[in-house]
This record gives structure tokens, C-alpha cells and sequence, in this order.
């Protein structure tokens, strides 16, 4: 998870905050305590059971909501504004519900509803209802939401966070009230639909490229950028078309004129020697064998590299192109910069940014690119096939190590990203979900993880400040991050959580409801049932992180193989898929690095742990929960992952529902 602060942790697996515990802790030693005592003031401990009754306010531009009962219902003498002497209605708003949930990858995006009934002025001309139809009534506009607990002064009972309008609706009913609802998100929500189409100026009478908003584009397109910084190699080619197209740099620079005569050699070109001072670019010789369209169609995108020299391997060596993960964030962050350049506004940089430089993925010395012409990792055992041993140590600062993989140091190549980039802008305009800058980083990342056989889960996620739900009333905007992370990182970063308890002893004090679920999909299913009938081992799917043997040394020296194969005679699309086929066998028989693995997708039958309790601040997407409220089975062999977090606030009751996902322990003896 990107450091807001308090240095990275497992943003999938990892501790509570701590005034969650705290708060915990203190409800369950209510249950039971004395309330009378002559002599005796009222016990502290037991003011928070009586003396609790949730609040909400929801505040705009020009009007504000309250729960019946708090202070918006009176003025500053305390003496009762609410009901209108002409009409003998309420003359405010009421509010009568808020309900908020998280959504995305991390949980990190907050969207809610709040409901309220209001007695508008009627008239012949329509119907007034003052401030509500700016503050409500209005798509884009910032609402601040607020909610707590009258009782208890801690974190714990207050939350609130600054969304966006999204949409309303509104109802009449037979008094001539109006009943109405707002649907609100949180702001880095809004920041998904940034557009990536960030296209060149038109030529000649073609219309202008716009963005969605309506801002006309005149930015920084990917595929022009390398198409200026790759210029064709005098001796047939290097990848590229040459030139063209603006840069989106400041002009100057080299260009990138090499070839590579013989398998594995590498030249590295810093940023600042290219046209557009936007990419750092390496070149690799690689032997490769030119493939039917059928391969190509169920191997890739293959490569389109120059020249003919054979460099002694049967194949003849072509050139490939690439950059970093590390870049393309970089290059993301430059999109935005040009949005806002052509729009006059800085709403959008506020609100988004992206990252990656720091985030790791577990290093396994068995794993390497199936598709090396689009995915490389430039580490002296994960990017060598064979003899071809590229000089990785020219890439300064980008070697990998054996602890992790810095994500940001993946490299990818130029082709593949230039037509994912294309049929991202040009072949997807009339579908604007496809079009965001999110999207066009979630398949890049995944072509890393098919390149790997599916090892790694690698994928960007939008992360809300967790400041952005504070305890101010009202809350405020905080920068979210979309960051590029792993979603089934190594048992090395889950050593130190300490999962929260729920169990039986504070049942009643915390917990309102409880309920378990198993819902297996159809083939897991069908294996459960073949298992019961056999003498396998029932409900345990083995994953990575098993002790390897059988077919994971098989599956090991078939890729041996094929990468000796590699340096010998150059390889192909069918090469790819084929070595893909081998990572994955190695990865589903128990390999994939023994006890530096991929832990998390290891799965007993899918069980699912819904928790109601009194409302409570502070939960997040990835904490843990250890109860003993499971079959005894399960008990010291699974934890609950928080993955939606629910908060529904009424006049009456304030409650939080927890829902879960199970996951082995990454100690458990399974």
C-alpha cells in the first residue's frame, strides 16, 4: 500500500488500527458492570451503553440535513426551530438515513446514500426548496457527510469523509412532502474516469480530439512519444516507425540509433539522452523466430524487431524495445499535468495520483518472462534464458533482489505497449469505461501476470487516503493513490500481523449478528465432490507454498529445457505459450519458491464471516479477524479479511457490518 505516512505494509493482510482494538476492548468490559452504588458517582465505564445516540449531518454548498435531535434542529438559544407555524411542518429538512460502503480492489473507495424529507414552497411556477437543490440537486458538487456516536469521545465513534454528488431522485408524496435521495462518492472515485486519450493535434480538416469533459486534448500520446524516441536504425529497422507525431518533451535529445548484433547484448538509454525526456529505454538482441498468425493469435503480440544478424544461434537476433513500470507511472502522472494544462483547472492532480516505486512482489529465482518480446525482468537469474545472459548490470540502480521485486523495475516492451495503448484510445472511443487511465494500467499489469503463468497477481488499485475518513466532522479531500501492488504477496510481509478477536466471551456486549456463508463456485464444487468420494484430502486446494516435489521438478526441468532451447535456437510464440504452460503446471503442483511463495491463494472452501456490531470508525479493506465463531475445524488454521465495510445511520441505531473473506494462516499446518 503507498505510504501515507506510516511507512508500506500488506495492504491484503495486515493489523487494525489500533483505536479499533482499543474501543473493542472497552464495550466488552461494559457488559455486566454495576449502574447503582450509594455514595457512588455513575460508573464511566457504563455512560457509553445509556447515554450513546447516533448523530449524522450532511452539509453542502447553502444548506445542511441533521438527525432529528442534534443541534441543527435549534437555534443558538436551544430553543426548537423545526416545525413552520404557517404550514405546521417541518420548516428544515430532515434527515433520515445515511448508509456508506466501500468498492474497489482495496475497498478504498467510499460510496454512500442519504435519504431526507423536506416541505418545500409550492407555487405555480414549481417548487422551491431553497439551498437543497444547490447543496443536493447538483452532480459534481462537494457534500461533507458526518456520523457518530452522542457518547464517547474517542476516534471509534465519529467518522466522516467529503464526497462528490453522483446522482439523486426525488418523490412527492400525498402531504406535499418531498422525499428525496443523494447518492455521493468519494473523490478518487471521480479521478477513475480521467481519459488516457490524450491524442496529437488533428491534421489538416480533422476534427479535434476531446476528452469526455469536453476539454480539447492536445497532449502527450504514448505511441507518438516512442515512435520519436525509437528512430530507425540505419541497418533495417530497430522496432519503430521513426519519427512523427509530437513528442510531449521539450525537444532536444538523441536518438536511440542501435542495433544489437548478437543474442543478449543490451544497451541502456537514460531519459535524458531521448527526444521526449519521458522514458528511460533499454534494447535487447534476442533470437527470434517468426511465427503463423495462429501462433500469434494464441501467444501474444510477438515482436517486430530489426535486423538479420543471426549472432551464432540459428535464429536471427532482433532488437526489442523497452521500458519501465516505473516510467509509465511517471508518464500517467504527465497525462494529468496535460489534462489540466488544457482544462485550467488542478481539481484532478488534488485528488489522484499514481505510484509504484517501492511496492514489491516476491522474488522467485524459478520464474521468468514466458513472453520475454513483452515482459523482462532485468535480474541476473529471472532474465536469463539459457546462455543468453543479458548485462543487466548497465541498468543503473534497476537490479533486482533476492528479498523482492521492486515492481517499478519490470520492463516492458515498447510494441506491446504502443498496441495496447492503441486499441486503448482509438478502438474503444464509443466506450468510455474503457477509457480511463485506470484501465490502461490494470492491462499492462496483467500481462505481467499471464508472462509469469498467473505466480504473480499483480494489479493496480486505487487507494484512498485512509485521512480522508477522519474523525473532523465533514472529513476532507486527501490525494488517493493509484498504486501498482500485489495482491498475493509472500508470508515475509504478514509475519507481524496480530488478527482482532471475536469470540464467543464478548458475543453479546459487541455483537449483534453473525453469520457464515459458503457459496463454492461450480468447479470447486464438483472437485469437493469427487474428493469426498475419494481418498484425497477434502476442501484443501493445494496452491503455491506447498512442499514442491513430483510435478513441480518436472514441470522445473521442462523450463530448464526450454530455456537451453532459448539461447540455442532462438524461440517463438509457440516457445511462449508453451513455457507459460510449464509455469503454471510448476505453480498449481507446489512450486514457485517453497516458503518465499505466494501464500494468500491458498484456499479452504470458500467461507465467508458477516459481523454486525454497534457502529464503529476506523476498519479498513485487509484487516484481520481471528474468531472461534467457526466449526472447530477451522479454528487456528484460518483468519477473516475484511473486504467491505458497511455503515448504515439512522435516528435509532448506528451499525457497522464486517464482511469477510477466509484465508489460511500464514503459520497454519494444513
Amino acid at each position: 500500500m503507498p505510504d501515507f505516512g506510516s511507512g508500506y505494509e500488506n495492504p491484503f493482510y495486515h493489523n487494525a488500527d489500533g483505536i479499533i482494538t482499543g474501543e473493542l476492548s472497552r464495550r466488552a468490559q461494559y457488559h455486566g458492570a454495576k449502574v447503582r452504588g450509594v455514595g457512588k458517582p455513575f460508573p464511566k465505564n457504563v455512560v457509553w451503553s445509556y447515554a450513546k445516540v447516533p448523530w449524522g449531518r450532511v452539509s453542502g454548498k447553502g444548506a445542511s440535513l441533521g438527525l432529528p435531535g442534534t443541534k441543527i434542529m435549534s437555534n443558538a438559544k436551544g430553543d426548537l426551530t423545526l416545525y413552520s407555524a404557517a404550514r405546521n411542518v417541518p420548516k428544515k429538512p430532515l434527515l433520515q438515513s445515511i448508509d456508506i460502503s466501500n468498492e474497489g480492489t482495496l475497498g478504498s473507495l467510499l460510496k454512500g446514500k442519504f435519504s431526507f424529507v423536506c416541505y418545500p414552497s409550492l407555487s405555480a411556477g414549481g417548487f422551491s426548496v431553497g439551498g437543497v437543490e444547490t447543496a443536493f440537486f447538483n452532480p459534481g458538487a462537494e457534500v461533507s457527510v458526518a456520523w457518530g456516536w452522542s457518547a464517547g469521545s474517542t476516534a471509534a465513534n465519529r467518522q466522516g469523509f467529503k464526497g462528490i454528488v453522483y446522482d439523486f431522485n426525488w418523490s412527492f408524496n400525498s402531504d406535499l412532502s418531498l422525499s428525496a435521495d443523494c447518492s455521493i462518492v468519494s473523490a478518487a472515485t471521480i479521478a477513475l474516469g480521467a481519459s488516457g486519450d490524450q491524442s496529437t493535434e488533428p491534421d489538416g480538416e480533422a476534427p479535434p480530439v476531446t476528452d469526455p469533459t469536453e476539454v480539447p486534448i492536445k497532449g502527450t500520446n504514448l505511441a507518438s512519444v516512442f515512435d520519436a524516441d525509437i528512430a530507425a536504425a540505419t541497418s533495417g529497422g530497430s522496432g519503430a516507425t521513426g519519427g512523427g507525431g509530437e513528442s510531449g518533451g521539450s525537444g532536444g535529445g538523441k536518438k536511440l540509433d542501435w542495433q544489437a548484433t548478437k543474442a543478449g547484448e543490451l544497451k541502456y538509454f537514460p531519459k535524458d539522452n531521448t527526444v521526449s525526456k519521458l522514458f528511460d529505454y533499454v534494447a535487447i538482441g534476442l533470437p527470434f523466430q517468426e511465427t503463423s498468425p495462429t501462433e500469434d493469435e494464441a501467444g501474444g503480440s510477438g515482436g517486430s524487431g530489426g535486423g538479420g544478424a543471426s549472432g551464432g544461434s540459428g535464429a536471427p537476433v532482433q532488437t526489442f524495445w523497452y521500458t519501465s513500470v516505473e516510467r509509465l507511472v511517471e508518464y500517467g502522472n504527465t497525462v494529468i499535468q496535460k489534462y489540466e494544462k488544457n482544462s485550467g483547472t488542478t481539481a484532478l492532480s488534488a485528488a489522484y495520483k499514481m505510484q509504484v516505486d517501492g511496492n514489491q512482489t516476491a522474488y522467485n529465482a524459478d520464474v521468468k518472462s514466458a513472453y520475454p518480446v513483452d515482459v523482462i525482468f532485468p535480474d541476473e537469474t529471472m532474465g536469463v534464458y539459457g546462455d543468453l545472459a543479458p548485462e543487466y548490470s548497465q541498468i543503473a540502480g534497476k537490479k533486482l533482489n533476492e528479498d523482492g521485486v521492486n515492481i517499478s523495475r519490470i520492463l516492458l516492451g515498447t510494441n506491446y505497449l504502443k498496441e495496447t495503448y492503441k486499441q486503448f484510445t482509438d478502438e474503444q472511443t464509443a466506450n468510455i469505461p474503457f477509457k480511463n487511465i485506470t484501465k490502461f494500467f490494470e492491462t499492462m499489469t496483467k500481462r505481467i501476470n499471464y508472462a509469469t503463468g498467473d505466480i504473480y497477481q499483480i494489479t493496480a488499485v486505487l487507494c484512498e487516503n485512509p485521512n480522508s475518513f477522519d474523525a473532523s466532522v465533514g472529513g476532507k479531500i486527501d490525494k488517493a493513490i493509484l498504486s501498482i501492488e500485489d495482491s498475493n504477496l509472500s508470508k515475509k510481509y504478514t509475519d507481524n500481523v496480530k488478527p482482532v478477536r471475536f469470540d464467543a466471551s464478548i458475543f453479546r456486549p459487541l455483537i449483534r449478528n453473525v453469520s457464515i456463508t459458503c457459496k463454492p463456485p461450480s468447479a470447486m464444487a464438483t472437485a469437493a465432490y469427487v474428493q469426498q468420494r475419494g481418498k484425497g484430502v477434502a476442501n484443501v486446494e493445494v496452491q503455491a507454498g506447498a512442499p514442491a516435489g513430483g510435478k513441480a521438478e518436472e514441470a522445473l526441468e521442462d523450463m530448464t529445457t526450454a530455456t537451453e532451447n532459448f539461447s540455442a535456437t532462438g524461440f517463438n510464440n509457440a516457445w511462449c505459450e508453451a513455457f507459460r504452460g510449464n509455469l503454471q503446471k510448476y505453480k498449481k503442483s507446489g512450486g514457485a519458491g517453497g516458503e518465499k511463495a505466494h501464500w494468500l491463494n491458498q484456499a479452504l472452501y470458500p467461507i465467508n464471516l458477516s459481523i454486525t456490531i454497534d457502529g464503529i470508525s476506523g476498519w479498513r479493506f485487509g484487516d484481520v479477524i481471528d474468531t472461534s465463531l467457526v466449526p472447530s475445524r477451522y479454528v487456528g488454521k484460518v483468519a477473516f479479511v475484511v473486504t467491505k465495510i458497511d455503515h448504515k445511520i439512522t435516528s435509532a441505531a448506528w451499525e457497522t457490518t464486517l464482511n469477510t473473506a477466509c484465508r489460511i494462516k500464514p503459520d497454519a499446518d494444513i
